[in-house]
């Protein structure tokens, strides 16, 4: 039902209360009617304004006499009311860059005033409920009259003329200030929709912030994705599509906890099971803080409280706004620091959703590496070799990757580079403050020092990494710290045949003042002519009576004298074996076309080495502070979630889904038990999955 007082002769009104018809409140019929009292059906196509109009409303907060104590001379028209009239001066309006809850205000509406411009041959009938003349006239259509309420824009917005300002594009980041050649500079991050108006703002509490929408389940949404092309492309067949997926081919997500800066703490589902949940019948379920605030930011009940927060602020320094003020004659601008004691309104659904990885990525990770589908230490390792390249050789200060995508093939970086302002959105990147070339000392007894701190040996016969984590280092492996070996290669005794074979590491990164030996390619597959790549094994690495036996799939290495080098040709290498895996899966879908040959995967070397790459860019050196990536003293991701596996969200062998699907349990076994089913009628070797019916 409409709430009073602000109602219309025509029953349309500001205010609505949710209710059922015997729970009405307000407003019974006039007596003399003897019509029952029922609940109504309303609708309002933009019962907040249009997108401009929110956005302004949202950042300049409330008028200018409530921020300020006094009021601004007004806005100006097309009568020129002299020098110190309304519009002859400008307004220094308080407004704020990031969204600030605490600076909220009541918006206005617009009511019918018969009185005002009543339209000739235009009539309607008044409402039996509302209208207390005589409960239902027959009446000429006035014009919608304005009634501001306590925000800024109610009043420069009150105006006949045309909109000078446009919504943002729908897929794409604003930032503020922006003109109509900018507009489509920042396409949207991939795993996350952006409807119109998305302003770069990472806090979900802020209205149309960036990271607002995550890909529905079902559906993969790339950069630049809007949210009316949320539902264009459908997860492929072998797959599941998770809300937040971004390229389900290459598992690539939305990275949300990483992207809106929670912390490890935050984002793991397993720590601090403790919270009760009733799901349904014989669902009872105790979840960790971090599964309790997802299902809490979901709640429809929730979603329609809020709570009043006094000690509130977001990121507004001393509970101060500052306001830029002019000065007579030609002295210089000042800033003035205006203080507030506002509470900031905040939606519970909102407010625990914040604490949230809505992709929920650390799980889907974790699975796969439970079923050997993700080698998470092999890649901790290659992160950790580059990084450590990137500290001795680069540059030492990260990309500007813009306000939305993180792609480094968005084609505005390099005009965009000085404009985009991402440090100022997401703080927590930083470019190298020390140089440092030697990150481990010790590399003498390799046989001793390469286990894990129990006294395990930790090569697990699939990763060809080995770490530093014995009784030397029993904190493990990270950024900075501990002994890193790239490869590792087996000897057996030629002089023993019963003896059993040894292991021993080779291409340390821990002194990279010559640079990094690292593999990017296999030696069977490479297409490179250079002199510089060396064999993976050759004679000089025998040790006495102990021969190396070279691997069936041996890798070439080469020496990369620095960051930069090695960048270039990891993402070359990354976007055209991506491309191929691409024309793969479209061949796939021709029944009468094979892919035997064809490439299914981009290969481990160049993925990892792609990874790590992307995320030095992403965020620096912070990775080494609140982002720390290694190992722990039982060789253990210390962050899971920040594991890139390109198998993470396909079916599991011998499983296939349809087309669409968006859990793992979409995902059932290729021969269901009918009969006269065989195993080579259910799988296929160009696949690994199953075979088309």
């Amino acid at each position: 039902e409409l709430m009073p007082p602000f109602i219309d002769v025509l029953g349309r009104g500001a205010n609505f209360r949710p209710s059922k018809d015997d729970q009405l409140k307000y407003h019974s019929y006039p007596a003399a009617s003897q019509q029952s009292f029922e609940g109504q059906c309303y609708r309002n196509l933009q019962k907040y304004g249009s997108a401009v109009y929110q956005r302004f409303k949202d950042y300049f907060g409330p008028d200018f006499n409530t921020q300020t104590g006094a009021p601004h001379q007004g806005y100006g028209s097309s009568q020129y009311l002299g020098f110190h009239g309304a519009g002859s001066l400008a307004i220094d309006l308080p407004h704020f860059r990031r969204f600030e809850p605490t600076q909220n205000c009541t918006r206005g509406f617009l009511l019918m005033n018969e009185t005002l411009n009543p339209r000739d041959g235009v009539m309607v009938y008044t409402s039996p409920r509302y209208d207390t003349q005589e409960g239902d006239r027959y009446i000429r259509r006035g014009d919608d009259q304005w009634y501001p309420g306590t925000c800024e824009a109610d009043f420069f917005c009150d105006t006949s003329d045309g909109l000078q300002s446009e919504s943002c594009a729908e897929g794409y980041v604003c930032e503020e200030t922006s003109n109509s050649s900018e507009g489509m500079w920042f396409p949207c991050r991939e795993g996350y929709v952006c409807d119109f108006a998305t302003t770069p703002d990472v806090d979900l509490l802020a209205p149309a912030s960036q990271f607002t929408h995550m890909c529905p389940p079902g559906y993969r949404c790339q950069d630049g994705t809007g949210l009316g092309q949320a539902e264009r492309f459908e997860c492929e067949e072998d797959f599941f599509c998770p809300s937040g997926t971004a390229d389900e081919l290459f598992g690539a997500l939305a990275d949300d906890a990483m992207a809106r800066s929670l912390s490890a703490e935050e984002s793991d589902p397993d720590l601090r099971q403790r919270h009760v949940h009733y799901l349904s019948d014989d669902d009872v379920r105790v979840v960790s803080d971090h599964d309790d605030a997802c299902f809490n930011g979901v709640d429809n009940d929730l979603k329609i409280r809020f709570r009043e927060d006094a000690a509130f602020t977001a990121g507004t320094p001393n509970q101060a706004f500052v306001v830029e003020q002019p000065k007579a004659g030609n002295k210089p601008v000042e800033n003035i620091s205006i203080p507030f004691d506002k509470p900031a309104l905040l939606n519970e659904a909102k407010r625990r959703n914040k604490k949230c990885a809505r992709d929920h990525k650390w799980g889907h990770a974790q699975r796969a590496i439970g079923r050997q589908d993700c080698q998470c230490s092999r890649q901790v390792g290659v992160f950790v070799a580059i990084y450590r390249l990137w500290k001795c050789t680069g540059e030492g200060i990260v990309e500007n990757l813009g306000l939305g995508a993180v792609s480094d093939r968005n084609p505005n970086l390099v005009e965009n580079e000085m404009r985009s302002g991402r440090n100022y959105w997401f703080p927590r990147r930083a470019n190298r403050t020390k140089r440092q070339c030697v990150f481990y000392d010790q590399e003498a007894d390799r046989s001793e020092d390469l286990k894990t701190k129990d006294g395990a040996t930790l090569y697990d016969g699939v990763s060809p990494l080995i770490y530093d984590l014995g009784p030397n280092n029993t904190h493990g492996l990270n950024l900075t710290r501990g002994g890193l070996w790239l490869d590792s290669r087996q000897f057996k005794n030629t002089r023993d045949a019963l003896a059993p074979p040894k292991r021993f590491a080779v291409w340390p990164a821990n002194d990279l003042t010559n640079g990094l030996t690292m593999a990017l390619e296999y030696k069977h597959t490479s297409t490179r002519i250079d002199t510089e790549y060396e064999a993976q094994w050759n004679d000089a690495e025998d040790h006495d009576d102990w021969v190396v036996e070279p691997p069936a799939y041996p890798l070439l290495y080469r020496t990369w004298p620095d960051y930069k080098t090695l960048k270039e040709a990891t993402t070359q290498l990354y976007y055209a074996q991506k491309q191929e895996v691409r024309d793969t899966y479209i061949r796939k879908k021709d029944p009468d076309l094979s892919i035997a040959g064809y490439r299914t995967n981009v290969d481990w070397m160049v993925y990892d080495a792609f990874s790590a790459i992307r995320l030095i860019e992403e965020f620096g050196e912070q990775l080494e502070h609140d982002r720390s990536l290694g190992l722990s003293g039982d060789a253990q991701p210390i962050r899971t979630d920040l594991c890139e596996c390109h198998n993470v969200i396909k079916c599991p062998n011998g499983t296939s889904s349809p087309i669409g699907a968006s859990s793992l349990n979409d995902c059932k076994p290729c021969c269901s038990g009918v009969a006269g089913e065989s195993p080579e009628m259910c799988y296929t070797s160009e696949t690994t999955t199953c075979r088309k019916t």
